[in-house]
């Protein structure tokens, strides 16, 4: 088993960017960006996971239309986390990443890191108030993480 070295935390800054609306769905979308990091424009990279969700096996499952999606300067790479709800209490999503323009598949069995867990337990929270709260979908899609850092 290979030692694994863990640094100390540090925060890093959280932008929501507001929704993107395409191929039906509707996603929040957010950057994160360590320190070390300038960003890059989102558009572009939202656009191309737009794309891979349009393509992916995620179409043709049932699903709501609606989740999130965040593009995350981190010190490795630029990974981007597409994820749409599907019926009930279930979240289906993609992992790829962002590199010379292109959108990447990760091939590696990975999930998300500690920062993008903040945004994972935001939108998961928001799910249960507003989608199994009673409150609905525009209740679900207006509750969006803060900027700031975590």
């Amino acid at each position: 088993m290979n030692a694994m070295k863990t640094d100390p935390y540090q925060g890093r800054d959280y932008v929501y960017c507001g929704r993107v609306q395409q191929f039906g769905f509707e996603l929040k979308t957010y950057s994160i960006c360590a320190k070390s990091r300038t960003p890059l424009a989102t558009d572009p990279i939202f656009s191309a996971a737009m794309e891979a969700l349009r393509t992916s096996q995620i179409m043709d499952m049932p699903h709501l239309c609606v989740g999130y999606l965040m593009v995350h300067f981190g010190e490795a790479a630029n990974w981007v986390l597409t994820r749409v709800w599907r019926e009930g209490d279930i979240v289906a999503g993609l992992l790829t990443h962002f590199e010379a323009g292109q959108l990447l598949p990760v091939d590696e069995p990975m999930i998300e890191c500690v920062w993008e867990e903040v945004i994972v337990h935001h939108e998961r929270n928001a799910w249960v108030k507003h989608m199994m709260g009673g409150a609905g979908k525009e209740g679900y899609l207006a509750d969006h993480l803060a900027d700031g850092q975590y």
